[in-house]
């Protein structure tokens, strides 16, 4: 049988033959490989965990602060969530600017003159139904 593989390929032995000990250093050094990089994709899975579960933190925080302010929940999306310091710096100046602009505008008040201030019917008034 060996001979019709040599035959086939014109006589010639193209193969080459690994010893033992070549083949154990070829799959180690595959293993290695293999490992290094899962160790590497499952530290950069961890690091993404990790960031996801401080910037709900923060996310928490943000919304403590904005309720123990009086401001509303809305508010946190435009608030700056990368360190503490810079959240303190965008509450502070959110509670300035929200509580200024609540003290300018006054609520609107409407006191009509007389009637219920809405448009007369026309088709009551062409009928005489009065208003």
């Amino acid at each position: 049988m060996d001979n019709e593989k040599n035959t086939a390929n014109g006589g010639e032995n193209t193969g080459r033959t690994f010893t033992q000990e070549e083949v154990n250093q070829i799959v180690s050094g595959r293993l290695k490989e293999e490992r290094e990089k899962m160790k590497r994709e499952q530290d950069a899975a961890f690091a993404e965990r990790e960031q996801n579960i401080k910037a709900r933190e923060m996310r928490m925080n943000v919304l403590d602060k904005l309720k123990s302010k009086g401001l509303p929940e809305s508010l946190a999306d435009a608030i700056n969530c990368s360190d503490e310091k810079s959240v303190d710096k965008s509450i502070e100046i959110l509670t300035n600017t929200y509580k200024a602009e609540q003290g300018e505008h006054q609520r609107a008040t409407y006191h009509p003159v007389g009637g219920t201030g809405e448009k007369p019917d026309p088709i009551r008034a062409a009928m005489g139904l009065g208003q």
